[in-house]
């Protein structure tokens, strides 16, 4: 049920923007991006560590940014963000 709940929220969403973000701190929900992937959503994962230096992140995210403009620009994408801070 979790499942159906999730794929109608994502169409609903993806009606509206091309962008979805995902945060998932403890990695619980892994499983829902893979049926995502399994239903033809692009899914760019990215794991946050709180102890990286802080021009590490802005690197990370401008990364990201580049990513998903360059090659996904007209496509809907999802963003699925981890943290390692709540291990």
């Amino acid at each position: 049920m979790t499942e159906q709940w999730f794929l109608q929220d994502l169409q609903k969403e993806m009606a509206v923007r091309n962008r979805v973000l995902v945060l998932d701190p403890l990695r619980e929900y892994d499983f829902l991006l893979r049926l995502a992937e399994e239903k033809g959503y692009v899914v760019v994962r990215t794991d946050i560590d709180i102890n990286n230096e802080h021009w590490k992140r802005v690197y990370d995210e401008l990364q990201l940014r580049y990513l998903i403009e360059t090659e996904y620009r007209d496509s809907p994408v999802i963003i699925y963000a981890t943290c390692k801070c709540l291990k």
